[in-house]
């Protein structure tokens, strides 16, 4: 809205030229400027707590599968408009357009349009969302793949009105997942597996700790070998009989086949097998890879020396120097 000085100051007022006069002036002109900010178009105007301030009700429209209903949500600021636009941008897809004129708004931009019409389909954005939760979970990948510049840069280009989730969220939802699959194995335990077996074994990491794994198999009515992993945890240590035993025990009671597994499957470590001994109504199945390299190992007992020639000599050869030496006596 233009503002003409001869609307404020009056004949008297035009030949005086105190200070005073202009300082009217001026606070009467910042009165009578119109608020033209893009945002009222999708906020509705509240009273602020303060009269610089601002403050509105978000009135864009969601569609929901049920029915369609005004966002509501209400912000207010010191006088920026800058929470406002993160609002419509980051829940309803509505970007920053130019500046109005002739108050016709501007119509959004082609990939604007296809946002906003995105952002108000959440049952996409959560079968998206699920599919990335499974992608993490079922290929064991770290969650500072989302920050990635690369997986960044994938995602935009198979789908780039989708907005990757952040970490506290996909922890959120891996729990969620973790809890409903929960529930459905013991389902699963209770009506289907009659007897089944256990194969457990003990690791050290890199970090020195101990962790122990547990998996159940049986078959299906369908006579279908299945395998589910029970447990990947820590053990405290010492790595005893007795307390790998109970651990053991405390798991197979916590998916309720405490009554249903008849054997386990242990290497042959003088701790696990003394475990095995200690689980009541079972018994030990040594693992029969880990047996067989026992046996080919005593069995190569008394050629070591010449096994242990053997790899400096090859050790010899695949030195870089050797390496390169062969290739040019090769060549030429």
């Amino acid at each position: 809205m233009e503002v003409n000085d001869d609307e404020y100051i009056s004949d008297s007022a035009q030949t005086d030229g105190t200070a005073s006069t202009e300082t009217s002036k001026r606070k009467k002109r910042r009165v009578l400027i119109e608020d033209k900010t893009d945002i009222w178009l999708y906020f509705n105007k509240l009273d602020p707590p303060k009269p610089k301030h601002k403050k509105g009700s978000c009135n864009v429209e969601i569609k929901t599968s049920k029915d369609v209903k005004t966002c509501g949500h209400v912000i207010n600021t010191d006088g920026s408009t800058g929470n406002f636009w993160s609002h419509l941008e980051t829940h309803h897809g509505i970007l920053r357009s130019e500046k109005r004129k002739n108050n016709n708004p501007i119509q959004l931009k082609i990939d604007a349009m296809f946002q906003k019409q995105w952002a108000k389909n959440p049952k996409r954005k959560q079968e998206c969302d699920e599919a990335l939760t499974e992608f993490l979970t079922d290929d064991m990948q770290p969650l500072y793949i989302l920050k990635n510049e690369g997986f960044i840069n994938l995602v935009k280009t198979l789908d780039p009105y989708y907005t990757l989730p952040s970490d506290k969220y996909v922890k959120k939802l891996i729990t969620k997942a973790y809890n409903y699959s929960r529930q459905e194995l013991l389902i699963l335990f209770d009506n289907t597996v009659k007897f089944c077996s256990i194969t457990t074994d003990l690791w050290t990491a890199r970090d020195r700790q101990g962790y122990i794994g547990i998996t159940c198999s049986f078959i299906n009515k369908e006579f279908e070998l299945q395998e589910i992993m029970l447990a990947c945890q820590y053990l405290e240590y010492p790595h005893t009989s007795k307390n790998i035993a109970q651990t053991i025990l405390d798991l197979i009671s916590e998916w309720g086949l405490e009554k249903k597994f008849i054997c386990i499957t242990t290497d042959n470590g003088s701790n696990m097998v003394a475990a095995s001994k200690l689980l009541p109504n079972t018994f030990q199945i040594p693992c029969a890879a880990h047996t067989l390299n026992l046996v080919v190992n005593k069995g190569l007992m008394p050629v070591e020396i010449l096994i242990a020639r053997a790899k400096r000599l090859i050790n010899f050869f695949m030195s870089p120097k050797q390496n390169e030496h062969l290739k040019y006596k090769y060549i030429n």
